[in-house]
């Protein structure tokens, strides 16, 4: 469990970089098979389900600010792309970043 806290800790404050699940299992000391079958068991979802909702998260924070373009609210989360950004957070809150800010400035 220990492990798995540490792991969680590291993605938790490096989400915006490009990890990796091998990154992660090497942490953890796992192969990356046995790391991601122990890591779905522990939080309940996959690695990298994990990973883009810490993305995620940051981009809604930084969605309340309607200075910083959408482009750079992806990349700030870690996101390769906008196309990607796009699509995770679609999936995620049933809405486009553009739509979530619009809510967020009329609440």
């Amino acid at each position: 469990m220990e492990k798995f806290t540490t792991v969680c800790q590291y993605i938790d404050t490096s989400f915006r970089e490009n990890l990796t699940l091998e990154q992660a299992a090497e942490i953890a000391g796992f192969s990356k098979y046995h790391f991601s079958r122990l890591f779905k068991e522990f939080t309940g979802i996959t690695f990298q389900e994990y990973l883009t909702r810490q993305r995620i998260r940051h981009a809604e924070e930084l969605l309340t600010d309607s200075k910083i373009s959408i482009t750079d609210i992806a990349l700030a989360s870690g996101f390769s792309s906008v196309s990607n950004f796009n699509r995770s957070f679609q999936m995620y809150n049933h809405c486009s970043p553009s739509q979530f800010r619009k809510k967020l400035m009329h609440v």
